[in-house]
């Protein structure tokens, strides 16, 4: 009761800012619920680091008889609307059950809530290990089909590492036969698709931590030609290097990597994602864009050797949220009078509801359902992502999708690739 008191004293007492309501149901306390945004506790926000325009939700139930009835997630859904998305006005929210704390996480998990990191919060009323997870505005208008807004930024946290595990847990369990077995990448077995995981991070490295730009396209030559030909001459002279050497070679530069990646603002301005316009973006694109390009190379391997997909909601939303940021890129040179809408709907459990919208002189993308599309375009979330990485055509795709409303932009959804291809 001391930890109770320390911690929601204030909030009784005096002025706090923090929003707090009790949960009634039937004319009965059941819990309690608490929102703030994170950086008017500053201790708390150094710990978590998550960034800015985030709030946290605290949660506490009373009567454990009041457990299991099924009110917990549409009460936490609609504290999340109307009070963090709300009043609070945060872009994105987190909640730290202990790592323990399973029957918590499983909530949580169905209120749409995600894995973010786990991080050790040092606090003497309450120390330990929080399972941190997220979800963001964008992510609970989806779950709950709500009008268009513009679509939240892709933090991928601690993605990176995890993706990263799953991979080399699955290289662990290849045979020699495996390795050397032929991939949809043309000419390019399973061993070939490691080495070239291995360049990008040794690149990313390069340029990013070292500063090391002492290589680029020859004179005259286009950006993809350089970029096929590097690849090519790396895969090239790996081949000489054993399977093992590349997963242990590969276990460490991912480690650098997650390191570096820890220390960029993905609120700050980089360079373009070249398949989502020329203009400069986020850091926390280019760092989407990163991780889409690990993720989609792991399912060709998987595909190779027979293995399940990576397609948990934790792993397989955020491509699916990236590849579609393609969609203004892909509409730029098609003419429509402003207003006009094409809805995206990809379904499956990591899919979600998109728009892209002619406004003026330009396409921007939305999230949520456009009331009065021209176009709708529905597409499974495998086949969507195949798509995006031309892993199928256009012309296979249109088969097995659905296109309502006009054809002829419904198609160009088809058109869109969200890899340097």
């Amino acid at each position: 009761m001391d930890n109770l008191d320390r911690k929601f004293g204030p909030l009784i007492d005096g002025p706090d800012p923090i929003l707090g309501f009790i949960i009634t149901i039937d004319g009965v306390d059941a819990g309690y619920i608490q929102g703030y945004r994170i950086d008017d506790h500053p201790d708390y926000a150094r710990q978590v680091a998550v960034g800015p325009g985030a709030a946290c939700v605290d949660l506490l139930l009373g009567d454990p008889a009041r457990r299991n009835q099924g009110w917990g997630v549409p009460v936490l859904r609609a504290f999340l609307r109307d009070v963090v998305f709300g009043q609070l006005d945060a872009t994105f929210c987190i909640i730290g059950p202990d790592t323990a704390n399973a029957r918590a996480i499983r909530s949580y998990e169905k209120a749409g809530f995600r894995y973010l990191k786990t991080v050790s919060i040092d606090d003497a009323d309450d120390p330990g290990d929080e399972y941190l997870m997220v979800l963001t505005s964008d992510e609970l208008a989806r779950l709950a089909g709500t009008a268009l807004h513009a679509p939240d930024p892709i933090l991928i946290g601690d993605l990176f590492a995890a993706e990263r595990t799953r991979l080399l847990d699955l290289l662990d369990e290849l045979t020699a036969d495996q390795w050397r077995r032929s991939t949809v990448c043309a000419g390019w077995s399973v061993k070939d698709i490691v080495a070239h995981l291995l360049a990008n991070d040794l690149g990313r490295l390069s340029r990013g931590r070292d500063g090391y730009q002492e290589w680029g396209p020859a004179p005259g030559e286009r950006l993809l030609a350089f970029i096929d030909r590097q690849n090519a001459e790396w895969v090239r002279a790996m081949r000489r290097i054993s399977p093992q050497v590349l997963r242990d070679l590969l276990e460490r530069s991912g480690e650098e990597t997650a390191t570096l990646f820890a220390t960029l603002d993905p609120f700050a301005t980089g360079g373009p994602v070249d398949w989502a316009g020329p203009d400069p973006a986020p850091v926390w694109l280019d760092l989407a864009r990163e991780y889409t390009e690990r993720w989609h190379h792991q399912q060709h391997i998987r595909n190779a050797v027979t293995a399940a997909e990576l397609t948990e909601l934790r792993f397989f939303a955020p491509v699916l949220a990236t590849f579609v940021r393609a969609l203004p890129h892909t509409f730029r040179d098609v003419d429509a009078p402003p207003g006009t809408a094409v809805q995206v709907s990809i379904t499956g459990e990591s899919g979600g509801e998109w728009a892209v919208m002619r406004e003026r002189d330009m396409w921007t993308l939305f999230s949520g359902i456009a009331p009065d599309a021209a176009a709708h375009v529905t597409l499974e979330q495998t086949l969507a992502w195949r798509l995006f990485t031309k892993g199928v055509s256009s012309a296979s795709a249109e088969r097995d999708a659905r296109i309502d409303g006009d054809r002829a932009l419904g198609q160009m959804v088809l058109n869109t690739v969200a890899i340097i291809a």
